[in-house]
């Protein structure tokens, strides 16, 4: 018998004023959900005096043993849905979920594992209203995290796109997100999906902070990108690709690949594009004319006394390792004041602006972006410092429109800085 203290409480409830074992039971005996509930008590201080160094002990390993058994159950689940993921869902895996899971999103709230497989496979164009509303070819999710927040609690990062038929142009639809999972037991009881463009709220202390938006923001943002003339590069294009990570209102976060640019100092804009122009023309070691990337990439100092100039000439391929120097004709002794350096992987944010790309104007965006992106919970790459980074699309005196955007490298640590999405 074990006497309880008095003035312990639990629900709200005073607990009895004793907790009987059967007379002779050893602990190796006891089941484990009475080792539990003496392990609960006793770290609670639940007991007028201590347990025995033996029952203790033995009550303590059980609750070591249950978080490693929960542990692993998490585990398998984690690993579920990021084949969930890659797959778009198909198979479902219907054995971690509960018959009545519940799935909200900007547009959508609905109940039951019917209703939420039915959904997925109608954004996946595999049911009749799906495959006549949506290019099955166009269509995926992309997995950039998992991680459990917490005993019952699960999130995921994502980059969902759609290309619907109904538009000649065929526009592709883009949603980034994050989607929080309540969890009962090891199987997924309730899915809530964010979006980064309407539900990503900022914050005075730069912590991450999601809020549900009206369905009419996310109408009006659908819409809005089905007749965007913004397209996301491909590999087959002439601009340099990238793997969307976040768009928001404001900004994108982008992953670029390992690349290979042609670079040089100069002192005016036009210097510095007619010295690479000459470069891929021919002007080097080789005479091998050479097919660069968009955008031409500028980086100076703040107030634009030292500039460099970059055009991508290659980039390393999904899976592949980065392009070597080797692999591309030298400026040599042809042209000494143009050189090919090797860029790693780069996540930056950008933000688009259309206005005549003067130090000032740069300056001005790149001090929005800075901070829009720390209200977010995001921090700029020390390293960088006030440097500036400058993205130019069109041709140096192109009319009308412009194509321009800053770019912040993102400092490490930052959500998507997993090589593995269950890492």
């Amino acid at each position: 018998r074990f006497p309880l203290n008095s003035a312990a409480t639990r629900g709200g409830k005073a607990r009895p004023a004793m907790l009987e074992c059967s007379a002779g039971t050893r602990p190796s005996r006891m089941s484990r959900r009475t080792l539990l509930l003496l392990a609960t008590l006793s770290l609670t201080d639940g007991f007028q005096r201590p347990l025995p160094s033996r029952l203790r002990t033995t009550a303590l390993q059980a609750v070591s043993e249950q978080k490693e058994v929960r542990s692993e159950e998490i585990d398998r689940l984690m690993r579920a849905v990021a084949r969930e993921y890659t797959s778009f869902f198909d198979p479902l895996e219907a054995e971690f979920y509960v018959p009545d899971v519940e799935f909200i999103d900007p547009f959508n709230s609905l109940k039951g594992l019917d209703k939420y497989k039915n959904n997925i496979d109608m954004l996946a164009g595999r049911t009749p209203l799906g495959m006549f509303t949506f290019e099955k070819s166009g269509t995926g999710i992309t997995l950039h995290r998992i991680e459990q927040l917490g005993p019952d609690r699960m999130r995921t990062r994502w980059t969902l796109r759609m290309q619907p038929k109904f538009i000649p142009w065929k526009p592709i639809v883009r949603f980034t997100g994050i989607s929080d999972y309540t969890l009962e037991g090891a199987r997924i009881k309730k899915q809530e999906d964010y979006w980064d463009s309407i539900d990503l709220k900022e914050t005075s202390d730069g912590t991450e902070l999601y809020e549900r938006a009206e369905t009419r923001m996310a109408l009006t943002d659908f819409i809005a990108q089905l007749f965007s003339e913004d397209k996301t590069p491909g590999v087959s294009s002439q601009e340099l690709p990238y793997e969307l990570l976040r768009r928001s209102g404001e900004y994108e976060v982008r992953r670029y690949p390992a690349m290979l640019v042609a670079e040089t100092q100069y002192s005016t804009r036009p210097e510095g594009f007619d010295r690479l122009g000459s470069f891929c023309g021919g002007s080097n070691e080789g005479s091998k004319r050479v097919k660069p990337y968009a955008p031409s990439i500028i980086r100076s100092d703040e107030k634009g006394e030292k500039k460099v100039m970059q055009w991508p000439i290659s980039f390393a391929m999904p899976g592949q390792p980065a392009p070597t120097v080797g692999g591309v004709p030298n400026p040599g002794s042809v042209l000494p004041s143009v050189s090919i350096q090797a860029v790693p992987e780069l996540v930056v944010a950008v933000r688009r602006f259309a206005n005549a790309a003067t130090q000032q104007v740069v300056v001005y965006e790149s001090k929005v972006l800075r901070q829009a992106i720390q209200k977010n919970g995001l921090k700029v790459d020390e390293a960088e410092g006030t440097n500036l980074w400058f993205a130019q699309y069109d041709a140096i005196f192109s009319l009308g429109d412009r194509r321009n955007e800053v770019w912040v490298p993102v400092a490490e640590g930052h959500p998507w800085d997993v090589a593995d999405p269950l890492e």
